[in-house]
């Protein structure tokens, strides 16, 4: 399998050109994923188009990292809920959801982010995920999202990838929330945006002393996002519609990702684009 990384640092790229693969602990997922790093690749996310089997099961798990979906297209059930187009979905490092499951009749497709949160724990990149899993296969078995050891007692498949990697137990953030957070897109009202001409945006909500802070953007043909120095971690997600960014056109799906301090990568709108964007790692500045 061909595990996509990008340089380090500011850089845009089409789902097209993405190659798919399964999850390294999940069955009935496929993901079109890339990893961004900033300069030190300390810092990375995970930035995948997710397609999700009618059959899907994932058992109830939590997180060492950060989380956020958006449904494109078909539904998917966790525990109570049901997601639907439309809804992005905050799942906070710490929080147990779940289980998971499919719905009969829909491949739910949606743009899945994970990276490092808050509590500051260290999100390993794809390439090293993959390799902890090749090693710990050879030891046990990943089924229905978790890992038998060779002694027959049995964890979350990715805190076994976890433990590999660090070689140490697991050690979840304490959870600040008490379930993932869904955000009904279609229900926030659109304000233009100061300076940016045939741009609105609708703020889906702002999150913790450092994000993540989450908004869509929508841009009319011919509207410009400029490549001002990103203040904080930065990735936007060009969900429909046709972009030009850094003198190459991306249509449908793509993704922009700036780490803090960098120049973003400038885009222009060919046709009417909606946009996901997602601010983490921001410095925090006290109230006065």
């Amino acid at each position: 399998m061909t595990v996509l990384t990008a340089p380090p640092g500011a850089g845009a790229i089409g789902a097209d050109r993405i190659p798919g693969s399964d999850v390294n602990t999940r069955e009935g997922i496929t993901l079109k994923a890339i990893c961004f790093s900033d300069e030190t690749k300390r810092r990375n996310i995970m930035a995948a188009v997710a397609t999700l089997a009618a059959d899907m099961v994932s058992p109830r798990h939590k997180h060492t990292f950060e989380q956020l979906r958006y449904y494109i297209d078909g539904d998917t059930q966790f525990g109570d809920e049901v997601y639907e187009a439309g809804d992005c979905v905050y799942f906070p490092e710490g929080v147990a959801y779940g289980p998971q499951t499919g719905r009969p009749g829909s491949n739910c497709l949606h743009v899945a982010l994970q990276w490092g949160g808050p509590a500051g724990i260290y999100y390993p990149t794809q390439a090293e995920q993959r390799a902890a899993r090749e090693t710990l296969a050879e030891r046990g078995t990943f089924s229905g999202g978790r890992y038998t050891r060779a002694d027959g007692s049995v964890v979350d498949g990715f805190e076994a990838l976890i433990e590999e990697l660090t070689g140490a137990p697991c050690s979840y953030p304490q959870p600040r929330y008490d379930r993932p957070i869904r955000m009904r897109t279609g229900a926030y009202a659109a304000a233009p945006v100061p300076g940016c001409d045939g741009v609105t945006v609708r703020r889906l909500g702002c999150f913790n002393e450092s994000g993540p802070e989450v908004a869509l953007l929508r841009l009319a043909p011919g509207a410009h996002l400029s490549g001002a120095t990103a203040d904080g971690d930065e990735l936007r997600v060009v969900l429909s519609g046709s972009v030009t960014a850094g003198g190459e056109t991306l249509a449908g799906i793509a993704f922009l990702y700036a780490p803090h301090g960098a120049a973003k990568v400038p885009l222009t709108a060919r046709s009417a684009a909606e946009i996901l964007t997602v601010r983490y790692n921001i410095p925090f500045r006290p109230a006065p």
